[in-house]
């Protein structure tokens, strides 16, 4: 029998087109031999930037790729600072020729603002390259040693000033920087009556120079009553005194006989001895007429003597 021609018709599937290799069909056996296969179609998918530039090939990886239907394309690598990446159009199952183009989106980071104890001031979402800025002045209260003042921020954790602006690169914590200055405080020196002998300004932890203590008639300086050489506070210094001693002598008119002596404090009373008398003579009887010099109330800052006198 001899072998019909004849025309099958076959419908590919998407993207599927059809190779025939040969038919040979008789009347009797509809289909003796029939031989085809499926080529899928490919498609030309290209990579762009943001700007509509086409990638350049590189060594691994090459640009408007050759894909069959319903694969994947693969896309180059693309690393912006400060932005995060992706593309318009999906490209992991390709039905046609595709353009597919990068979509980069600025990054936002979290800014703190602390201060000195690490408690929060401040915070905002700032944009990658931006500026961060606040409007909080932050204080540190003083102690016993300092006086705070706030001088600026520090960004890169070294604990000094970093200068301004502040630009963010990524997740930042910015922490309040201080300068200090010592404390000064007052010492007054007093005299043991309360009037000032001085006034000094003393940085904490020095020590106040002692002034020349006042001399006080009838007394001999000490010491002064606290120390002073390790400043933490104001302070009030008294000047101690001991009270000095003096010697008194009565003596008869001829200047060596000893009637009486004491020794007493500065201002306490003098006790005069019973009046002396001196013998008559043949010519004359004697009066005593008193002491020379005159006998003060209350003891002098200073040794005295006294002579008896007599009227005839």
């Amino acid at each position: 029998m001899l072998p019909v021609q004849c025309t099958v018709s076959i419908v590919p599937e998407n993207g599927e087109k059809v190779i025939y290799r040969g038919i040979n069909i008789s009347k009797k056996e509809y289909i003796r031999e029939f031989d085809f296969y499926y080529e899928l179609e490919k498609y030309v998918v290209t990579f762009y930037d943001e700007l509509g530039v086409a990638y350049p090939d590189t060594a691994d990886w090459s640009n408007k790729q050759v894909v069959e239907y319903g694969s994947a394309a693969t896309a180059p690598v693309v690393v912006i600072e400060g932005y995060t990446t992706s593309w318009d159009v999906a490209y992991d199952n390709i039905t046609g020729d595709l353009d597919v183009h990068l979509v980069k989106t600025i990054n936002k980071y979290n800014v703190q603002y602390v201060n000195w104890d690490g408690s929060k001031l401040d915070e905002a979402v700032v944009e990658y390259n931006s500026n961060a800025t606040t409007s909080v002045v932050p204080t540190k209260p003083a102690d016993a040693e300092f006086t705070y003042t706030f001088a600026g921020w520090d960004v890169d954790g070294d604990g000094a000033v970093d200068a301004e602006p502040h630009v963010v690169k990524g997740d930042m914590t910015i922490t309040a920087v201080f300068t200090a200055t010592v404390n000064k405080y007052e010492v007054v020196f007093e005299n043991h009556d309360g009037s000032v002998v001085d006034t000094q300004e003393v940085e904490y932890g020095s020590a106040a120079t002692a002034p020349t203590a006042p001399a006080v008639v009838g007394y001999t300086f000490v010491a002064w009553n606290t120390s002073f050489d390790n400043i933490v506070d104001d302070l009030e210094v008294v000047a101690v005194y001991k009270i000095n001693f003096y010697q008194y002598t009565f003596y008869d008119e001829d200047g060596t006989t000893v009637i009486k002596t004491a020794t007493i404090d500065f201002g306490s009373t003098i006790v005069k001895p019973s009046d002396p008398t001196k013998a008559a003579t043949a010519k004359y009887t004697y009066t005593f007429a008193g002491w020379t010099p005159d006998v003060p109330s209350t003891m002098p800052a200073d040794d005295i003597e006294f002579k008896a006198t007599y009227t005839s």
